[in-house]
């Protein structure tokens, strides 16, 4: 069957993988009906000028082609100018420009004057440029997002102030590098932006009283700050005022600790995702309740990161993978508490769950981490990182049941953890609470009666395309085979440091890819190759 018999929906599925650059300089050689096909609108939305072309006559027939399709260009502003000079090439549909490098003022003019109607702007300026002169020419634009990068020091609060307080639709806002910017300068911005969703203050400067303004952010939905000043008396602001707040990123914000997380959690039940450097976050004292009141108030989380915990009480962890019911990605980290337990409230309650990182959580063991595979339909990327008790899976299971309740955690102590929640005023909720807890001992009883050893029977998981297991050093080979038979359709495995022999790795890789017949990406280095 000749390809170019196919639908040509489906030929054109197939070229909305390829780069650009292959769509360029490859199938519109090709013949007719590809050159046709490569030219469709539904390819061109985006465009990232490179240099793709053969020849500068080339670049100009094919542009000439695709401009009016546009939406969004990323290119060198001198070529974007240069583009002007030929009435075949207008990009009349233009709404989004990402313009690099930035220093000729008369070239942003031409833009300007030419783009009056763009609605999104991402420009880089060069260090040493006068940004005061460009900011003021950006104020004849009404947009909908803006991004600046710029490393300049030069003082220029009143042009921010002036180019924000001309933006009133504005919603996105990004700021990258402004070492000399005043927190007040971008305070009294915002004051005019009501509208203003997205959030993103990337310089080293900024401080508590960025969110310290006298209006409500009520429509502030994701908010990126990257400060080693903004701390905890900063998130009880952004607390106060974003109450719709959905994904908080304070990565390189060394002075927050699980206090102002929890302050945010209270305050912001629309809480999805919230990202912070492992390396940051001290004040382990108060996980336990950055943890309840998640579990009380962001049903709707959907990313969950958890690090250097060695407080944690893991009935606090059961509970809250039993509330937040659309969790897709789990980080747990140095977290000592966890057990199979934990596995095994995951892989029941958390449907949505497609990626999962576990890093030096010593007491799950292979059993917790198979059951895990097998019954969270939705993974894709399970990462088992250093964790020592994962050994062998049949030794695991030598009394022939899959002991992933620890006798530790009983409903009584779970149900005691559920009622400190509810209030003592309200003994039906109490009741409700102790029922649910039943429910629980219920789960308990069911899982040791089906989960015998019989259960190891490598049922594949089809949806699995990831498995890290490294530095996992008591791991055996067995254990690893066993994995792999069951999720065939793997495309990445890492096995570094868990085994010491190379005629042990080399009679493994053979047997793994008898299972594995996708994998394109395999590291299985023993611990004196690393």
């Amino acid at each position: 069957m000749n390809i170019n018999e196919l639908p040509s929906e489906i030929i054109l599925d197939i070229f909305s993988y390829l780069p650009q650059k292959d769509l360029i300089n490859g199938a519109w050689n090709v013949c007719m009906l590809w050159q046709e096909l490569s030219l469709s609108p539904r390819l061109w939305r985006n465009y990232n000028y490179a240099k793709d072309y053969k020849n500068f006559t080339y670049c100009y027939l094919h542009l000439a082609k695709i401009n009016q399709h546009v939406r969004h260009i990323q290119i060198p502003l001198s070529s974007l100018v240069a583009c002007f000079a030929f009435p075949n090439i207008q990009w009349k549909n233009l709404e989004s420009l990402h313009v690099n490098r930035v220093s000729a003022y008369q070239c942003l003019e031409t833009v300007v004057k030419k783009f009056g109607f763009l609605k999104h702007l991402t420009v880089m300026f060069v260090p040493n440029t006068d940004i005061r002169r460009h900011l003021n020419l950006l104020t004849q634009l009404s947009l909908v997002s803006l991004e600046i990068e710029w490393s300049g020091n030069q003082y220029v609060d009143s042009y921010l102030i002036s180019l924000l307080r001309k933006q009133p639709n504005l919603k996105s806002l990004t700021l990258k590098g402004w070492h000399s910017l005043n927190d007040d300068a971008i305070a009294g911005g915002l004051e005019m932006c009501q509208n203003i969703e997205v959030l993103h203050l990337l310089t080293s400067q900024v401080s508590n009283s960025i969110v310290g303004i006298s209006v409500p952010l009520h429509n502030l939905t994701k908010f990126i700050v990257r400060s080693e000043i903004f701390d905890d008396s900063g998130l009880r602001l952004l607390a106060n005022r974003a109450t719709g707040l959905r994904f908080l990123d304070i990565r390189g914000c060394v002075q927050t600790t699980y206090r102002g997380l929890t302050c945010i959690a209270r305050h912001c039940s629309f809480l999805e995702s919230v990202q912070f450097d492992k390396f940051l976050i001290e004040g382990n004292s108060n996980i336990n309740s950055y943890i309840s009141t998640l579990s009380e108030c962001c049903h709707r989380l959907k990313h969950l990161q958890l690090i250097r915990l060695d407080t944690i009480f893991e009935d606090r962890l059961l509970i809250l993978f039993t509330s937040v019911k659309f969790l897709q990605s789990i980080t747990l980290e140095n977290v000592e508490e966890i057990s199979n337990t934990s596995l095994f409230f995951i892989a029941k309650h958390c449907l949505y769950l497609t990626d999962i990182y576990l890093k030096k959580c010593h007491m799950i063991s292979a059993v917790g981490v198979i059951f895990l595979a097998k019954n969270c339909k939705r993974l894709k990327s399970l990462n088992v990182l250093y964790c020592n008790g994962i050994k062998d899976v049949y030794e695991d299971n030598k009394n022939g049941v899959l002991q992933l309740f620890d006798t530790h955690y009983t409903s009584t102590t779970i149900c005691n953890t559920v009622t400190y929640f509810v209030s003592e005023n309200d003994p039906m909720e109490c009741e409700k609470s102790t029922m649910g807890m039943q429910d629980h001992d219920e789960e308990m009883n069911e899982s040791h009666s089906r989960l015998n050893v019989n259960d190891l029977n490598c049922e594949n998981h089809s949806h699995l395309l990831k498995l890290d297991l490294t530095q996992c050093s008591n791991i055996t080979t067995r254990t690893v085979l066993y994995l792999v038979k069951m999720c065939s359709d793997l495309r990445e495995l890492n096995l570094d440091n868990c085994f010491r022999s190379i005629e042990h790795v080399q009679e493994l890789k053979s047997k793994i890819f008898v299972s594995c017949t996708f994998l394109n990406n395999v590291h299985i280095y023993p611990f004196n190759i690393l």
